[in-house]
């Protein structure tokens, strides 16, 4: 089989990292300037020293009281600004609600508003890490939300879901 190569324009990007890193301008700065972002778990996530053990193959437990953390509140989206309902934004993997609000702004960033491309193909790149929402979402069927499916299925559909949403 041969291949093409066609040309590829990267036009708008955006970004959450650990440090407060949410934008290209400060993930550049990182880069330049590097340092551990590594921090105690933020209250409220979980109890890390419960689950503590010094030895690393010790089942059920961690050996690190430490991660890379977002500084953002997981709960905190404007549901209504993408045209969800706040039922339905509840379950929502923060993941998902992450990754809108990124789409958003590399759209925002290249210069284009989503009415521009309401309805059109447009590519939208992401990657995702663990699926431990999923994972929590499902310890109680019985009190599991009716938008479980949709708000913890993998990132790739719900970019498009962006695009078409407000056009």
């Amino acid at each position: 089989m041969a291949s093409t190569s066609e040309p590829i324009a990267i036009v708008g990007t955006s970004c959450r990292f650990a440090g407060d890193v949410t934008s290209t301008s400060k993930l550049w700065d990182l880069l330049c300037n590097p340092s551990d972002l590594s921090r105690e778990v933020p209250p409220g996530r979980f109890n890390a020293r419960g689950f503590h053990h010094p030895e690393a193959t010790h089942h059920g437990t961690t050996n690190s009281t430490r991660g890379y953390w977002l500084n953002l509140n997981p709960a905190s989206f404007d549901a209504g600004f993408f045209g969800i309902n706040p039922t339905e934004a509840a379950a929502l993997d923060p993941q998902q609600r992450h990754l809108l609000e990124v789409v958003y702004e590399a759209m925002e960033d290249a210069g284009f508003s989503l009415a521009q491309y309401g309805g059109k193909a447009v590519g939208v790149f992401s990657g995702c890490m663990t699926n431990d929402y999923e994972t929590l979402s499902a310890k109680d069927e019985l009190s599991t939300s009716q938008y479980y499916a949709i708000g913890n299925s993998r990132m790739q559909l719900q970019s498009c879901r962006v695009i078409g949403s407000r056009g």
